[in-house]
């Protein structure tokens, strides 16, 4: 689904209050649409209204690998399991792990999600001199962070969404991958 906006910054020194907005460009109206609360330099997409020329289709693909085993123990006089990490523990604790036997596994597996998104430009005269494609992360697995850079204009610090910027030509399809990742036990 492609939305028409108008990407506005505040170049003033003014705050602007939240309200609606009528949009024109010359004479023509586009639309009405809200207007948040904006600071200083503050900049916003403001939709208003869908752009039937841009088409989006998009796939995901999911992959999945271990990237670490280790053994779970138990001792017969107890009921926690523990792993056993041979950096990291004291001499005791590895005299204990010998005393135990092995009651199972913890994987830690790396999942790697990639959306491929095809835009086309429907319109035969018109080219699209800003197109902008959001994207959000899976919130799956603990959460993916997204790891594709190219062509990124904005993203959070927690990678966990990211806004991209495209030119199209008049009926051009452009195919862009964006790639995610996350790592789960």
């Amino acid at each position: 689904l492609a939305v028409r906006a108008v990407h506005l910054t505040n170049t003033t020194d003014l705050c602007f209050a939240n309200g609606r907005v009528t949009v024109f460009e010359g004479q023509s109206l586009l639309g009405q649409c809200p207007l948040p609360p904006m600071l200083p330099n503050d900049e916003e997409l403001l939709p208003i209204g869908l752009d039937d020329s841009i088409s989006v289709m998009r796939s995901t693909e999911t992959a999945t690998k271990t990237t670490a085993v280790r053994l779970l123990f138990r001792h017969s006089d107890s009921t926690a399991a523990f792993v056993e990490d041979g950096a990291t523990m004291r001499s005791e604790e590895k005299k204990l792990s010998r005393d135990a036997s092995v009651v199972g596994l913890t994987l830690t597996k790396k999942v790697e999600k990639s959306t491929v998104y095809t835009i086309s430009n429907n319109d035969a005269s018109k080219a699209v001199p800003h197109l902008y494609l959001d994207h959000s992360a899976s919130s799956s697995n603990g959460g993916y962070a997204i790891k594709t850079v190219e062509a990124c204009i904005k993203a959070t610090p927690s990678k966990s969404w990211a806004r991209y910027s495209f030119t199209l030509a008049p009926q051009e399809t452009v195919s862009f991958c964006v790639n995610e990742e996350a790592e789960t036990e």
